[in-house]
């Protein structure tokens, strides 16, 4: 890092790492639940025409 007086201790660096993994958990759920979502959805609309409701 180019921060003046930067002190990498293992306490930063693994909060950095807990900062990034938390980032990179939030972006897997989002995109994993999109995907439910989409997945859902279709089914839902097979179910209703199958049921004749659309």
């Amino acid at each position: 890092m180019s921060i003046p007086n930067h002190v990498s201790t293992t306490e930063v660096v693994l909060l950095e790492l807990e900062i990034l993994l938390t980032i990179i958990a939030i972006g897997a759920w989002g995109a994993l639940s999109a995907i439910f979502y989409a997945k859902i959805r279709k089914n839902i609309i097979v179910l209703m025409k199958v049921l004749n409701i659309v």
